[in-house]
């Protein structure tokens, strides 16, 4: 019968500290997942007329005036 291959043999095949070594020379860190300069993308912004901010104001106020809080 044919022997099974180990996927996990290549990890401890290498010499003692060759593998920490290797590590070393990358550095923490150093995979373009941690160092992406993507720039944030602005979703759900409203732009509300003066009107409504004054009148969304308003009940706001008027909310915490209810609560109890001084305004």
């Amino acid at each position: 019968m044919p022997k099974a291959i180990d996927s996990t043999a290549a990890i401890f095949s290498y010499p003692k500290g060759e593998l920490k070594m290797e590590q070393d020379k990358k550095g923490l860190y150093s995979h373009p997942r941690w160092n992406d300069k993507q720039l944030p993308v602005v979703i759900g912004h409203i732009e509300f007329s003066e009107e409504e901010k004054k009148k969304n104001r308003e009940e706001f106020l008027d909310y915490l005036r209810k609560k109890g809080y001084n305004v």
